[in-house]
């Protein structure tokens, strides 16, 4: 499968955004009351004339796992928080 992406607006969608708790280890998350074990799929990111990247995605029943943090760097969540 080939694929590209890049950000053609200026104003991105946050409403499908939720913060997720997660175990000390980085391999569950916590939801209705009970910790469920991330989907941790490899994948391979081939980039043109360089080396390619190894990217382990954790995923949970609603979708893969965002940093946080470089959402607000990149000024995505205008509000400093992410909806639960």
């Amino acid at each position: 499968m080939h694929m590209a992406w890049g950000i053609t607006a200026a104003l991105n969608d946050v409403s499908d955004l939720f913060k997720e708790t997660l175990n000390d280890n980085q391999t569950q998350y916590f939801v209705e009351g009970s910790w469920k074990d991330l989907r941790i799929t490899s994948e391979t990111i081939e980039i043109k004339n360089s080396e390619p990247i190894q990217l382990d995605v954790k995923s949970t029943h609603r979708g893969p796992l965002v940093n946080g943090d470089l959402l607000r760097a990149a000024n995505v969540i205008f509000t400093d928080t992410i909806p639960y």
